[in-house]
């Protein structure tokens, strides 16, 4: 058993001797979509253990469960432990983006790209920030790279820049345009 005391908790992660290390068991709940349950585990290991790995789980794990605000710290901390987790500022640039700090996402958007510029989700999550901060034009090359996700690159297919504007042609479902207040639909012009 390990346990930790600090001003405000006392942690126990107890483990029976031949039994299953706690971060391969919380990861195994994440990876099982089991947020509820892991949440506990990963603040307990996060106020026990200098891990980037488990803070940008708990992190992720609190911005799902639509706790933004909370998921800041221990995201900051990941990328403090280790400044090449990319994944780490994607989350942080969508945990900006949620809250409306969209200069904030546009920087830790720029920093996954920076690291791994073959990241398409921190491509598609910069393009969608550009666009909702005005500057189509600079999202658009993001829009026209290859992308696996269907829906996205239909999208991206259909969308044009008009003064700056990113101008979406027809209709396709799942456009992130209802995010996007600089985004318009053009109904006369179907690809």
């Amino acid at each position: 058993a390990v346990v930790t005391v600090d001003e405000e908790f006392v942690r126990v992660v107890a483990v029976p001797e031949n039994g299953i290390d706690p971060k391969k068991y919380v990861l195994g709940l994440l990876q099982h979509r089991y947020l509820e349950d892991a949440l506990p585990i990963l603040e307990a290991l996060y106020g026990m253990l200098d891990d980037a790995e488990i803070a940008y789980n708990y992190g992720i794990c609190l911005s799902e469960l639509g706790r933004i605000d909370e998921s800041l710290k221990p995201l900051e901390r990941c990328v403090d432990l280790d400044r090449e987790y990319t994944n780490a500022y994607v989350g942080l640039g969508v945990a900006y983006t949620r809250l409306g700090r969209n200069e904030d996402a546009e920087r830790a958007l720029r920093q996954a790209i920076r690291q791994d510029p073959k990241n398409a989700y921190a491509k598609r999550n910069l393009a969608a920030v550009l666009a909702r901060s005005g500057k189509g034009a600079e999202a658009l090359p993001f829009f026209h790279m290859k992308i696996d996700s269907g829906l996205w690159s239909l999208w991206a297919k259909a969308c044009a820049v008009d003064h700056g504007v990113i101008v979406i042609h027809g209709k396709h479902p799942g456009s992130p345009q209802a995010h996007c207040p600089h985004i318009h639909r053009s109904e006369e012009h179907t690809s």
